[in-house]
Order: C-alpha cells, then structure tokens, then sequence
C-alpha cells in the first residue's frame, strides 16, 4: 500500500510539473468555450427566443449556456486521462518502468499506479467544472444545481471517469512512442468535441452517423449529464403547455434525449451500455499489457 501510495504522488507530480500536459488536457474545452462564446451561443440562442419570447419564456441564454457547459464535463474524463496515462509511454522511452520491473514491487501495482493517479486527477477537473459552471448558470439565471442534482452529476461523473480512463488505456496499449501520443492526443481532442455533440448538435447529423453516436458511451454519458442540467428547465424558463413542446424538441437535437425512430434510450440502457464498454476496454487492455510484460 505505501508502494503504492509513492508512486500515485510521483505520478501526480509528474503531470503537474510540465505546465503544458495542463494545457494539453483542457485544449479541447478551451477551444469548444471560444467558438461557443464567438459564434454558437448567439447562433443557439436567437432562433429559440424568437420562437419562444411571445410566449412568454425567459433564460433562454441559461438553456443554451446549461447543455453546452454540461457537455463539456465528459469530456475531460477522456483528454485528461490521456495525458495522465501518457506517463505510461514517457516511462517507457526514458526506461524508468525497466527500474519498476526489477524493484520489489509487484508489477499490477506500478500499473495501478497509473490508473488511481488518472482517476484522481480527472476527478478533480471534472468536480471543479461542474462548480464553475454552477457558479456561472447562477449568475446568469439566479437559478443553481439542488444537493440532489449534483449528487446525480457526481455519479455520472464516476461513471465518466472509469470509462474514460478504461478506453483511453486501451488506446495507450496502441502506442509506443510519445510522438505518436502526440497524434493521438490531436485526434481524440477532434473527435471528442463532436462525438458528445459540444461542436456540432446531434439532430444535424445524418441519420446513420447520428446512430451510431448515440449507441456510443460518449453521447450517452454527454445525455445523462446534460438531463440532469435541465431537470428545472420548467421552473427556469417558465414554460408553459404551448412552450413545452419546443423545448422537447429542442432536447432532441442537442441530444439531451436519444431518440431512434420514435424509441427514446431509457437511463438505465445507458448506464448499462457504458459499464458494457468499460469492462471490455478494461480487460482487453489488462490482457494487451500483462502480455508486453511478458514479452
């Protein structure tokens, strides 16, 4: 346990200590805040409140500002893993896991290492996005998450981080060098963005890609976060009969609601669904690992 616990800290350490891996993992969200703050907030929001306004709902910047900040919150679980967990490859080209292979220490322990100190630290960003944006919707609506809604969000993100951490492991099991981790890190930033419908909402898509999004663990975890968000929609907004249905609608195209045909994913598929991915991520990835070990 103490083995364990030194190396948890060094790694820690070790991710702290370049500035840049800080960087490298917020870019994504960094970049989705720009552009939503440049272009899509204006774009979202217009349409709505000109449809809406005479009926006489309000906060419709709270609507669009509360699924964009919630979307955001799963995907840090998969670009701060990915650079937490490319210690492994860092380790790897400067030899240190040789030193690690012939210490007393078991080798699952060192790797484990790895795993708790990414867990920790995608915890700690994504716990503290989730109070910024509390603070922000707050300001701007005067409306803030309940104990309930958070507890609901603090679940969710569990959920997030063992998958992120299970599947970016996976990935990492791929790679040898930090070059191509670099890659990897410009592609997974990419596509993340728009696989959890942050650059582009769900509804826009063409139907077999917006399938096969939402069968994904990535657009469903993006779904349970954000319908928690929007829980007090009615309250916040004050919508009434006649506004209501818009605002489904717009549920639809932002995928807050996963809807195929006219079937809408239950929560529990969801939850079910993810743990499916990370169990498979997980134990290929064990496997990919204890046999380069054994090479």
């Amino acid at each position: 346990m103490k083995s364990l616990n030194v190396l948890v800290k060094r790694n820690i350490k070790c991710y702290l200590r370049e500035k840049s891996n800080i960087l490298y993992s917020l870019l994504t969200i960094i970049i989705t805040i720009g552009l939503y703050i440049l272009f899509m907030s204006k774009l979202y929001t217009e349409d709505t409140q000109r449809d809406l306004e005479p009926l006489g709902v309000t906060n419709f910047q709270w609507l669009s500002d509360s699924v964009m900040l919630s979307g955001l919150i799963p995907i840090l679980s998969i670009t701060v893993s990915l650079v937490v967990l490319g210690i492994i490859i860092t380790d790897k080209e400067s030899k240190i896991t040789m030193d690690f292979m012939v210490a007393p220490v078991n080798r699952s322990v060192w790797m484990l290492s790895y795993i708790i100190s990414s867990i920790i630290i995608c915890a700690v960003a994504s716990f503290g996005m989730v109070i910024l944006s509390d603070i922000y919707l707050f300001i701007v609506s005067g409306y803030a998450l309940s104990f309930m809604q958070l507890l609901k969000i603090f679940g969710i993100i569990v959920l997030s981080l063992i998958f992120g951490n299970m599947f970016m492991l996976f990935i990492l099991s791929f790679v040898k060098t930090s070059n191509a981790l670099g890659g990897v890190g410009a592609i997974v930033g990419t596509l993340q963005g728009f696989i959890s419908g942050c650059y582009m909402p769900f509804g826009l898509f063409p139907k077999g890609v917006y399938y096969t999004l939402y069968s994904l663990p990535f657009a469903q975890m993006s779904s349970l976060i954000r319908s928690v968000y929007l829980e007090n929609v009615q309250t916040v907004m004050n919508l009434n009969a006649e506004s209501l249905p818009y605002i489904e609608a717009w549920k639809n195209l932002f995928g807050v609601n996963l809807i195929y045909e006219s079937w809408t994913m239950p929560i529990w598929l969801m939850i079910v669904n993810i743990l499916g991915f990370t169990l498979i991520f997980g134990l290929i990835s064990a496997y990919r690992f204890i046999k380069m070990k054994n090479k």
